[in-house]
């Protein structure tokens, strides 16, 4: 991201007179600033929204409600969740709940391709922290598993019709497959 507002500040620099680059600095940056870091965000909602997924697959909750976090030692909700399947499943990886919720068939084979791309880019950080940064490919392909991982989660939570679920469904699987055509190798 540093890098990213780096070169575009270069750039505006190059291109503005000096009143018009502090007003870029001052109002339009910080806007730019946090629709970058939203980008990471999706990642973070992606990985919530794949545990949520799972989480309701296996009945983890006992209502209609859902927890994306609990107590470990609160018993105000033990009603409403299996609290030992609650925190088992939360230990689990990415990985895991993709292939899980691909095995259920809930996860169609573009969608789990798209998140498991965005999964090994996400993971670049961790082999290589101090060479890797996020290029702003991968920020978009964090949107798409954004997306993607959130129009499921939807289907599963809604009580739509089942004809409305299956065209959800079937947009989440076109826009995995456009997206995933149009990836540079």
């Amino acid at each position: 991201m540093r890098r990213t507002l780096e070169h575009l500040r270069r750039d505006v620099k190059l291109n503005l007179c000096d009143k018009c680059y502090q007003v870029y600095i001052g109002f339009i940056e910080p806007g730019i600033r946090e629709l970058i870091v939203k980008r990471l965000d999706d990642w973070r909602s992606t990985e919530s929204s794949i545990t949520q997924m799972v989480m309701k697959h296996k009945g983890v909750f006992k209502t209609d409600m859902i927890f994306v976090s609990i107590g470990k030692w609160d018993d105000k909700y033990h009603e409403d969740v299996h609290k030992e399947l609650f925190f088992k499943i939360k230990k689990w990886g990415f990985k895991r709940k993709i292939e899980y919720l691909k095995k259920e068939h809930i996860l169609p084979e573009p969608c789990f391709t798209l998140l498991d791309k965005a999964r090994d880019r996400r993971n670049l950080i961790h082999e290589h922290p101090l060479v890797y940064r996020f290029t702003d490919e991968d920020l978009e392909l964090f949107s798409q598993a954004h997306n993607v991982s959130a129009n499921l989660l939807l289907v599963m939570r809604a009580k739509f019709p089942e004809n409305v679920k299956q065209s959800i469904i079937s947009r989440c699987e076109t826009s995995s497959q456009r997206y995933l055509a149009s990836m540079p190798v």
